[in-house]
């Protein structure tokens, strides 16, 4: 359940957005099983922790193709971000994976808009 629900939700959730989401479908579910189980998924390479520096909390992503991440430093919200390094680098090493995290303002909070909360 706890991985369908990341499955359909592509805002980057924390823990406690996933137990809230599980709880409409399992109302008996504690927080202790939604961080239990979301530490299995991470560990079997079934989904992907991000962890921003700024905040005392992971996020969750479940990761439909291989991409990186921008994190606005405004509103907070964590955008997926395409980047393809095949060609890019000189590496004579095999590439198995490559995780980045951008960091700035996003366009929307440049342009002034309002955020909508996750």
């Amino acid at each position: 359940m706890i991985l369908d629900i990341l499955r359909e939700c592509r805002n980057h959730p924390s823990a406690e957005e996933v137990y809230i989401k599980a709880r409409m479908r399992m109302p008996t579910i504690s927080l202790s099983t939604v961080y239990r189980t979301l530490k299995e998924l991470v560990n079997e390479g079934k989904i992907w922790e991000i962890k921003v520096e700024t905040e005392n909390f992971s996020r969750y992503d479940y990761p439909l193709r291989e991409h990186h991440h921008f994190y606005c430093k405004e509103c907070k919200k964590l955008f997926d971000v395409d980047v393809s390094i095949n060609g890019i680098y000189d590496i004579p090493h095999k590439i198995e994976e490559c995780r980045a995290m951008f960091i700035g303002i996003c366009e929307n909070c440049l342009k002034g808009g309002e955020y909508e909360s996750l």
